[in-house]
């Protein structure tokens, strides 16, 4: 007998948004001058909300675009990879 592969159940899409992250977590972003989403990392720097953007730390409050996120961990209850 063998058994059958269970495919995952698909996480729905985050809902867009442009406004910016209120919390630390990762992120999916779309900035204006750029054709495609990337995935960032928001943390708290001196009391600022910042990501790691085009080789500098950046405020998140600067970037223009859309956001998706807070993205949960892969290992994180409810994931659908871990169904």
């Amino acid at each position: 007998m063998t058994q059958a592969a269970t495919t995952p159940t698909p996480q729905p899409l985050l809902p867009t948004s442009t406004t910016s992250p209120s919390r630390p977590g990762s992120y999916w972003f779309h900035g204006e001058t750029i054709p495609w989403e990337v995935m960032v990392e928001v943390y708290e720097k001196n009391g600022y909300l910042t990501v790691w953007w085009l080789n500098q730390e950046q405020p998140v409050a600067s970037l223009k675009g859309s956001w998706r996120g807070p993205i949960r961990p892969f290992g994180a209850p409810g994931n659908s990879q871990t169904n």
